[in-house]
């Protein structure tokens, strides 16, 4: 009966909503690099080109996305934040408890208060059903903040997707804890 309400609770399984599509080209040069890390050149054109006499390749015709323009993150990896209080998140969200998308989890109100630093920007992710490459925009995770499943029984450990009006930036902690 649990498990039944698991997906309405997990970020992951809703990362379509809170990300914007990738143009298709932009996805073949991803996929470009990859290859050409692993195969070298030769290999990644033919991997990419495809071998006439079996008639493979990813070449496949491209349709165009508009890119939708928005300001980068502010928050940089190392920057020190503290997580906004309930009520201030409350505020920016929706009746789905999303922003632009992006799901809050009632496991993140835990984190409010916290002073964490930033791991990393998130700019892209793949999803792992499609293979598709999205776009995320003003979005960060941060060290330490990990769900950990209890509410749906899962065992990943997935880091919590913070968007920037979540945070606020502060000086360096006097004591890092």
């Amino acid at each position: 009966m649990a498990n039944e309400n698991a997906g309405a609770l997990c970020q992951v399984l809703h990362l379509r909503a809170g990300s914007t599509r990738v143009p298709k080209v932009l996805t073949l040069l991803y996929r470009f690099q990859g290859f050409r890390r692993k195969h070298g050149w030769l290999g990644t054109i033919q991997k990419i080109c495809g071998n006439p006499r079996r008639g493979t390749g990813y070449y496949k015709p491209v349709q165009q996305a508009i890119p939708v323009c928005e300001p980068a993150s502010q928050l940089r990896p190392g920057d020190w934040v503290e997580v906004k209080s309930y009520a201030e998140i409350c505020q920016t969200l929706d009746q789905d408890q999303r922003h632009r998308g992006m799901l809050f989890m009632p496991e993140m109100a835990d984190y409010c208060g916290k002073k964490l630093q930033v791991y990393k920007n998130v700019e892209r992710i793949l999803l792992e059903d499609t293979r598709e490459v999205r776009r995320l925009r003003n979005t960060v995770l941060l060290s330490g903040s990990t769900c950990s499943g209890l509410s749906v029984g899962c065992d990943r450990s997935c880091f919590h997707f913070w968007r920037d009006v979540w945070l606020r930036r502060i000086d360096t902690p006097e004591s890092e804890s």
